[in-house]
């Protein structure tokens, strides 16, 4: 638990929410994860800006910027 008090990290983990954590939801996470069992394979190191990554990724890019701009919120057909 006290990994979650003091933890610090990079995006997407909700490090600010973690550290809010009530004890009982520290414990139960905890209790979850050891029941996962053996840990697996690291996950890759963060990647900085400009740099292209060398594992598999997702691009999330909002389209239809435009519409948007223009005051149209109409979903997409």
């Amino acid at each position: 638990c006290q990994m979650l008090r003091t933890r610090d990290g990079m995006p997407p983990m909700p490090w600010p929410a973690v550290k809010a954590l009530s004890e009982q939801d520290a414990r139960a996470i905890y209790q979850y994860l050891q029941h996962l069992g053996p840990a697996g394979a690291p996950a890759p190191f963060m990647v900085g800006p400009g740099q292209e990554p060398t594992t598999p990724y997702i691009v999330m890019m909002p389209v239809h910027m435009e519409r948007l701009a223009a005051g149209d919120s109409s979903p997409t057909p």
